[in-house]
């Protein structure tokens, strides 16, 4: 009863000015909330878009890695010298570390191209070579800039009559610049170098 006498009390003017005042009231409020949801929205928009770029940023550094490492043996398997055969790549390595001599055999045993790339694989057996002798060779054939090798099997064994020296056998394969008219894939087997 009190709240109709109160609202007899105000003429209509003025109770008209408080329904539109608290309308108003509610209508800021409503708008302000749905601007707190929208900058919330926009927010949790915003974070998700940074984790997107920083994760781009992560596989555009992998990508440049990868593509340094890839330029690098692209290089390698483009080098003029890398256009010579397995064996006299090989042969030039022994000499240059005092080994070929001791290098008893190199074979040529699968060859292939594919995708411009002409690779060559070939068996080498080495006696009696010693552990620093052998480390170097390895970092030769691996850190090679003149010819794109990779060691694709190595066993050793060591002697009976001087422990401390081995017989090694590896498997080396060549990748080269395949000539033009080989841009297909074949493959081959074969002991010429």
């Amino acid at each position: 009863m009190k709240l109709l006498e109160l609202i007899k009390g105000f003429d209509r003017k003025r109770l008209y000015l408080a329904l539109f005042g608290v309308l108003g009231f509610l209508i800021v409020l409503a708008a302000a909330d749905a601007g707190i949801e929208s900058w919330r929205a926009m927010k949790k928009v915003l974070n998700s878009k940074k984790k997107e770029v920083a994760r781009f940023e992560e596989l555009e550094a992998d990508y440049i890695r990868k593509k340094e490492v890839l330029d690098s043996l692209r290089k390698r398997a483009f080098s003029p010298d890398g256009k010579r055969s397995t064996v006299s790549i090989i042969e030039a390595m022994g000499r240059d570390l005092g080994i070929k001599d001791r290098i008893t055999s190199i074979k040529t045993i699968e060859e292939g191209s594919k995708n411009g790339f002409m690779v060559r694989e070939a068996r080498v057996e080495i006696e009696r070579i010693g552990l620093n002798e052998l480390v170097n060779l390895l970092y030769m054939i691996e850190k090679n800039r003149r010819a794109l090798l990779i060691i694709k099997k190595f066993s050793m064994n060591s002697r009976f009559d001087a422990p401390k020296l081995y017989d090694v056998e590896l498997e080396i394969r060549h990748v080269r610049e395949a000539p033009p008219e080989g841009r297909g894939f074949t493959s081959s087997g074969g002991s010429t170098p």
